[in-house]
């Protein structure tokens, strides 16, 4: 005797079965360099202190790195970004400056939010920079570990860059060298500076070898033409 209905829950039982590994809930992470009672901030700046601009777009992400925090800093050390980006594994749409009009820049907020699973466990990071590639020499950086971690899906949670605790590790960039007073009523306060990539000393050698051979090069056409 055939039993069609208990075969039918045997295979739906299976079908959730095989797909239960695979299945993730949304998580949001709110991130911001905003004092808790938003009354000022710790501003995020280039080097050179020159805030950076609230319309820059998309050049904040948060996430984690498969690298440990040494291998980030050899591959940094090595002025090798490529390494870096291919480590990160970014936790959902990267995020930029937030735009409140003329002298209201170096300032972000942004709840982005992700699939959790492969998150859980893991430390998060924030990885800036002051252009949307991440990969770019030109540009400058700043990788931030907070002292958090991704929990199990689902999730929410509330991170603050620069609170007065200073909880986390800044392994790229600079804090304390700028102050700002950006919010009115708020006090001044120290803000967190992007630096720029040293190329590994190899590199430099080959570009000054390259510039020496050119300058050498149009000494001797010149001779000829005389």
């Amino acid at each position: 005797m055939k039993y069609p209905m208990f075969s039918h829950l045997i295979a739906v039982a299976c079908l959730i079965a095989v797909l239960q590994p695979f299945s993730a809930k949304a998580g949001v992470l709110t991130i911001q360099n905003l004092t808790p009672d938003a009354t000022s901030v710790y501003a995020l700046a280039d080097s050179g202190g020159s805030l950076i601009l609230g319309n820059t777009a998309d050049n904040l992400q948060v996430g984690y790195f498969t690298l440990n925090d040494a291998g980030i800093l050899d591959a940094w050390n090595a002025g090798d970004l490529i390494s870096i980006n291919s480590s990160f594994v970014r936790f959902g749409d990267a995020f930029g400056m937030e735009d409140f009009g003329l002298g209201y820049d170096g300032i972000f907020s942004a709840a982005p939010a992700g699939f959790s699973d492969p998150f859980a466990g893991k430390n998060i990071y924030l990885f800036a920079s002051t252009g949307s590639d991440f990969t770019d020499l030109s540009a400058q950086y700043l990788i931030y570990k907070f002292d958090a971690t991704f929990t199990a899906d689902p999730f929410a949670g509330e991170l603050a860059l620069g609170t007065n605790t200073y909880p986390g590790v800044l392994l790229v960039g600079g804090f304390g060298n700028f102050s700002f007073d950006i919010i009115p009523g708020g006090e001044e306060l120290p803000g967190f500076n992007t630096v720029g990539v040293i190329p590994e000393p190899f590199t430099g050698a080959l570009l000054a070898l390259g510039l020496g051979g050119l300058c050498w090069l149009r000494r001797r056409q010149q001779t000829k033409s005389a």
